[in-house]
């Protein structure tokens, strides 16, 4: 069974949350008294943005960490290298034990 690597944690929380989110504002402007299609987009919005924030809140990565190494590569070798990181991940994914 393949657990979830440390990084992607925030991301999948995220998105747990803003689906909450979203649920949370949807029935609140409907109890308001907002139309359906009002509350939903309403709530999609809520939702994207708690998502967002709550993804950003429990990364794991240095943000600080991530400018330096942003500014010292050029954009071609990030692609390379972000590149190597998924085909390392990938093999390690299907690799027969």
């Amino acid at each position: 069974m393949s657990q979830t690597p440390p990084d992607s944690y925030g991301i999948s929380a995220g998105i747990s949350a803003g689906l909450q989110i979203w649920l949370l504002f949807l029935l609140g402007f409907l109890l308001v008294g907002y139309s359906a299609k009002l509350s939903i987009l309403l709530g999609a919005i809520a939702g994207l943005a708690g998502g967002l924030v709550f993804a950003w809140w429990k990364s794991k990565e240095d943000p600080n960490q991530i400018m330096d190494q942003s500014l010292e590569e050029s954009p071609e070798e990030t692609r390379r290298k972000s590149f190597r990181k998924r085909q390392k991940s990938t093999k390690k994914k299907f690799q027969r034990k």
